[in-house]
């Protein structure tokens, strides 16, 4: 039971990393071309550590409302988790009232998809580490 709760602790944590890391780098997709890469590595880093941190906090409520199902249910489905994370990114998306702006990265990529985008790897993340197992 103890050894259950840490995996999916360390899911969350991972799982929130990863969808920060996601929100962070694929509107900047576009960016650079022949010219390399305008960022300095330390910035970008510490973006997505931010961006991780943020995830972790305001997708809190809308992701362990998706862990407590799949835990109740015993969901093990990949496709559960991924789904799951794509909306629950857009719920927490619309719940803190965020308008989506496609103005805000050089690949033409929406806004809102790079969120659930990030959701979708972040579930499928979570599953990887803690979703998959008995």
């Amino acid at each position: 039971m103890i050894g259950r709760l840490f995996r999916i602790l360390f899911g969350y944590l991972a799982a929130c990393l990863s969808g920060g890391a996601t929100v962070v780098l694929l509107p900047l997709a576009g960016i650079g071309g022949d010219a390399g890469w305008p960022f300095e590595p330390g910035i970008l880093t510490l973006g997505m550590i931010m961006a991780g941190i943020v995830t972790a906090i305001y997708a809190f409520p809308a992701a362990m409302t998706l862990i407590v199902i799949a835990e109740l249910g015993r969901i093990k489905s990949w496709l559960f988790y991924v789904l799951g994370g794509g909306i629950a990114a857009m719920a927490t998306f619309i719940w803190l009232g965020l308008e989506p702006v496609a103005d805000l990265n050089a690949s033409g990529l929406p806004f809102a998809a790079a969120i659930i985008a990030g959701g979708m790897i972040a579930g499928l993340v979570y599953w990887a580490i803690a979703g998959y197992r008995d």
